[in-house]
């Protein structure tokens, strides 16, 4: 607890087994009073292993896709009294343009309405162990000097917030589970075509959602740059897991065609017929 504030950690988790206890040691634990994890159906032993570590576990029986399982987490939150509800919003319409801008977002009951502030500071340390500062949130930019401002912040977040507006009017609840089912099922069928080709396997043997990593007789650097030479953006290559690793997986927008197309691609280039 925080000023009388109760402070509620409402973790989302789908296949999370092997980042859950770096992720639980990571909580400030003097300053929450609340964790929970809400499990969206994992194939894994999430569930199992967040009970034997304590923490409240809510279970979805079928897995209803990001914007269900966050809808979940905040109801939750506020369902334990929670004042302040702090979220990604990143899945919802943002594309990941190679690591920013995101959104995230933050919301208070009404009687906090009026107190929510204007700027917050995040703190963090970079690889070296230095201190780092970043302002988290600014609503404007009323800090910089006219002749010393090169962009304006403001704009930018109204464009996110436009693009999950648009994303959310768009999908619709149903259209969140749907966008998840296709996911799960297209990626699992790349998968299991990528495994027919002869010297490509597993790095992992663990259930996926959408991502997974194969490891090609080849180097996957050079794979991925000749790839994209064809017009595919491949899988991305993991040189600390071998030459030939390779993280790929597909979304909503592919349709069998284009990935029976980068299958075939990829088998020809394994062969050194591209």
């Amino acid at each position: 607890m925080i000023h009388n504030k109760k402070i509620i950690v409402v973790m989302p988790a789908y296949n999370a087994e092997k980042t859950l206890k770096q992720t639980y040691d990571e909580i400030p634990k003097e300053y929450v009073d609340d964790i929970i994890l809400v499990d969206d159906a994992s194939t894994d032993a999430t569930a199992k292993l967040a009970a034997e570590m304590g923490i409240k576990t809510i279970i979805h029986r079928e897995n209803k896709g990001y914007g269900s399982n966050q809808k979940t987490c905040y109801t939750e939150a506020l369902a334990l009294g929670a004042d302040v509800v702090v979220g990604e919003g990143q899945p919802m319409g943002i594309a990941m343009s190679y690591g920013g801008p995101y959104v995230g977002f933050m919301a208070t009951n009404t009687k906090l309405l009026r107190k929510m502030p204007g700027r917050i500071v995040g703190r963090t340390e970079d690889r070296a162990g230095n201190t780092g500062y970043v302002l988290t949130l600014q609503t404007r930019e009323q800090h910089i000097k006219r002749a010393k401002a090169t962009s304006n912040i403001c704009s930018n977040q109204a464009l996110m917030a436009l693009a999950n507006v648009i994303y959310l009017t768009l999908t619709g609840e149903e259209g969140f589970a749907e966008v998840a089912k296709q996911c799960w099922h297209k990626s699992h069928y790349m998968h299991e075509k990528l495994m027919e080709i002869h010297g490509v396997t597993d790095v992992f043997k663990t259930p996926f959602c959408r991502e997974f990593v194969i490891n090609i007789p080849a180097s996957a650097e050079d794979a991925s740059s000749v790839l994209e030479g064809k017009g595919y953006l491949s899988g991305l290559p993991i040189p600390g897991l071998g030459e030939g690793a390779m993280m790929l997986t597909v979304t909503e927008k592919r349709t069998r065609q284009e990935i029976d197309e980068f299958v075939e691609a990829l088998q020809l280039y394994i062969k050194g017929a591209m």
